[in-house]
């Protein structure tokens, strides 16, 4: 499978080849081995890891604050559903209406307390609402930093235990001011030896200052 980076939306291609966007494509490189560990760049390298299909680096810089950042983001987010940002894919218009009963009544004033009074009407309003997409005011301030240049520092602190990434010099950083929604994942130490260690968690990611 050969994966191409893109700035638009996935479109899955024959021939075993998906196009992803940048978001996705930092979630694919954080799981698929590095070249430094193939080459034996790294003794302490997981066997498990070795099974994993061989990519390029992602790489991930430094702010002048030492916050994570992702220096080729490009601010232009794509945005999710309703449907999507509650995982409601997979739900019947009915259902989602449903499981969201508690939620509906200050969103819509003329919906029936009882789904059993829901006309098709009610529902195919409540199907199109789930159906448009969020505004970045309805997101929490962690969401909202998924689609800054500090999301990738988000997303790599997900992808590590808290231990690792305390071991590694990470530190997540939340509301640094009263006041402030800013989330982010600050490092401190040396930065070689995060790369080395990194690698040696079997994480194909290169961090520059």
């Amino acid at each position: 499978m050969v994966f191409f980076e893109e700035s638009q939306d996935k479109i899955e291609k024959p021939g075993g080849r998906i196009r992803v966007n940048r978001r996705d494509f930092l979630t694919l490189v954080f799981g698929s081995v590095s070249a430094v560990a193939i080459s034996g760049g790294v003794g302490l390298w997981p066997i498990k890891a070795a099974s994993r299909p061989l990519a390029e680096p992602a790489r991930l810089a430094l702010d002048s604050e030492d916050y994570v950042i992702d220096p080729l983001f490009e601010y232009c987010p794509e945005l999710p559903t309703f449907r999507e940002l509650l995982g409601l894919e997979e739900n019947s218009p009915l259902d989602s209406a449903i499981e969201l009963k508690d939620e509906l009544f200050w969103r819509f004033e003329c919906i029936d307390d009882d789904p059993q009074n829901w006309s098709e009407r009610d529902i195919k309003e409540i199907a199109a609402w789930l159906d448009s997409q969020v505004e970045l005011e309805d997101l929490g301030p962690w969401e909202v930093m998924k689609y800054t240049e500090y999301g990738a520092g988000l997303s790599l602190y997900e992808s590590m235990s808290f231990k690792d990434a305390e071991r590694l010099g990470f530190v997540l950083v939340e509301g640094p001011m009263p006041g402030s929604d800013f989330v982010g994942l600050r490092f401190d130490g040396d930065i070689e030896e995060l790369n080395q260690n990194l690698a040696r968690l079997g994480m194909n990611l290169i961090i520059a200052e």
